[in-house]
């Protein structure tokens, strides 16, 4: 479920990895897929989490 950011001046398909090293990668480097993959999980363990601590408070 993505949506579309437009930015009026493109960015030529490339973006930086978030780990300070400046590298411009392709958006379509496995690299950015798997951050997108990761942030995914934390966000199920948390609502997993969160789940969890609401069912124990009944």
């Amino acid at each position: 479920m993505s949506e579309s950011l437009y930015t009026r001046n493109g960015d030529q398909g490339i973006t930086q990895l978030p780990d300070n090293r400046h590298v411009s990668v392709s958006k379509n480097d496995p690299a950015i897929e798997f951050y997108g993959v990761i942030e995914e999980l934390n966000a199920y363990v948390g609502l997993l989490k969160a789940f969890k601590f609401s069912l124990s408070e009944q």
